[in-house]
């Protein structure tokens, strides 16, 4: 059984990933299904990155976006279940087998790439980090999706009295397995210059580590974590301005702001699952819209933030009401067309027109960005508000008009802002700036105040006065499929939900 899985992940070899990888066709697999030389752990990593495709090439988005403040449905569009919180075991996005396919690839690749005696030594130690980086981050969306989830590490060999079946861990433990995994995978990466944005590298490893820290509230080891992107004798990345944040999203490899993207191609991956609900398209229309939170957000900074206009098709939307402020929301949805302000990040202004086109299937073939620098000085700044030691406030002040002065001069923090204030800041800056990428719900649960966030909305834009609901309702259920599969996790669904 376990060659099957193990063949059938790495299926890919010659597809998606191979705008990275250049090599001769993989070689068969020993009788065991195990990697016995180089190639074959090569083979093992391409795998692993098409499985990583898999499962967060919607689940991303459904996952990290879709509940928030940051979206509404559009019109009758969307998923109801999602937006109005009523999800159940049985809801696709219960289902945590994808990340546990990336997981079982990279458990075969941590125990025996280093068992192997041919081979480049710095090749086999990258790709010992990638594996435990990837181990590490499909874990992270784990537990923040369903808190405590089955911890297995070992790959399944069929050995006589091997562990079949694992109840869902303590979360101290996942934890701890997520922090040691990322550290040594920093370790091997040590400061080596990332060969791609679409390969795991030391950025990726530091990056989710950061990430990790905040979820942690441990702000020290989050600066710590992050200090690598701070420290310019070994930071190879760099902010994207106002000439140059198009190119985050239309041409990633060109843009220093990305540290992890998501590769994909249409010929040899189809359609991106997210793009036509997210973008809007001609053969479907876009099921979710700006929410009013981040539309009068943007619209209060029109004069000097283009983020605005190269998130949204404003030129369109100007056309279409006559005017771009506040009030203009509700006028949007009153007289304009189905998919009108849809997410246009992803989209290249037709040079004819001036406005964003609405995507084609052959279109379909974004790639996301998972871990921007932005994003995470953004973290590291957040970190050092929070912690508010010594001269942390200035630290963090200082990122805030770093993030600004890609834009405007005229609009930096005065240094006499409270801490208070200052997080607010840095919660509005991630907002806008990775729209649509993945992270505004999380944002709300680390923070601890997404109920009343989402409390707001409930009430006042999606006709819910009972609100959001229960706090247990933060965490998804997990999936009946899985207590079918798994003994061990019988009578443990997460509180609010069945099993079946």
């Amino acid at each position: 059984m376990y060659k099957y899985i193990f063949l059938l992940l790495l299926g890919a070899f010659v597809s998606s990933c191979e705008n990275f990888l250049t090599k001769e066709t993989i070689t068969d697999l020993p009788a065991d299904g195990f990697p016995s030389n180089e190639k074959d752990a090569e083979g093992l990593i391409t795998g692993m990155y098409d499985a990583i495709q898999d499962a967060l090439e919607t689940n991303y988005f459904y996952w990290g976006e879709y509940r928030s403040d940051a979206i509404e449905r559009n019109r009758n569009n969307g998923d109801l279940n999602l937006f109005y919180n009523t999800l159940s075991p049985t809801h696709a996005t219960s289902n945590w087998n994808s990340l546990y396919k990336v997981i079982l690839s990279a458990n075969v690749a941590i125990k025996y790439i280093p068992a192997l005696n041919d081979g480049d030594e710095a090749n086999k130690s990258s790709m010992l980090a990638e594996a435990l980086t990837a181990r590490a981050w499909m874990y992270f969306y784990a537990v923040r999706v369903w808190g405590r989830v089955p911890l297995i590490t070992e790959p399944y060999e069929n050995k006589e009295g091997q562990q079949l079946y694992y109840p869902r861990a303590d979360l101290d433990l996942v934890y701890t397995q997520i922090e040691n995994d990322l550290k040594q995978a920093v370790n091997l990466f040590g400061v080596t210059a990332p060969t791609s944005c679409y390969r795991i590298s030391r950025g990726v490893a530091s990056a989710i580590l950061t990430d990790f820290y905040m979820w942690k509230k441990d702000y020290s080891n989050a600066i710590l974590a992050s200090d690598y992107f701070a420290n310019t004798s070994t930071n190879p990345y760099a902010y994207a301005n106002s000439d140059t944040w198009k190119q985050i999203f239309i041409n990633p490899v060109s843009s220093k702001e990305n540290i992890f993207v998501l590769y994909w191609d249409y010929t040899s991956d189809g359609e991106q699952g997210i793009v036509k609900q997210i973008g809007g398209g001609q053969q479907s229309n876009a099921q979710v819209k700006i929410s009013r939170t981040v539309w009068n957000k943007f619209v209060n900074r029109k004069e000097w933030d283009p983020r605005f206009a190269l998130s949204l098709d404003t030129l369109h939307l100007y056309n279409g009401v006559g005017t771009l402020d506040e009030n203009s929301y509700d006028m949007i949805n009153d007289n304009m067309g189905i998919a009108d302000d849809y997410c246009t990040k992803w989209l290249e202004l037709d040079p004819l027109t001036g406005e964003y086109p609405k995507i084609v299937a052959s279109d379909a073939d974004y790639e996301i960005p998972f871990y921007r620098y932005s994003g995470i000085m953004l973290l590291r700044a957040e970190a050092y508000a929070r912690r508010n030691e010594g001269n942390d406030l200035n630290e963090a002040i200082s990122i805030i008009n770093q993030i600004r002065q890609r834009f405007s001069t005229e609009h930096n923090l005065t240094g006499s802002e409270t801490q208070t204030e200052l997080i607010d800041i840095i919660d509005e800056e991630r907002l806008l700036e990775l729209w649509c990428e993945g992270t505004r719900w999380f944002d709300l649960a680390r923070r601890g105040d997404l109920k009343e966030v989402m409390d707001q909305v409930f009430i006042n834009e999606r006709g819910i006065p009972e609100g959001f609901g229960d706090e247990q309702y933060i965490l998804w259920p997990i999936h009946q499929s899985a207590f079918s599969a798994n003994p061990e996790l019988v009578g443990d669904q997460n509180p609010g939900y069945v099993e079946g």
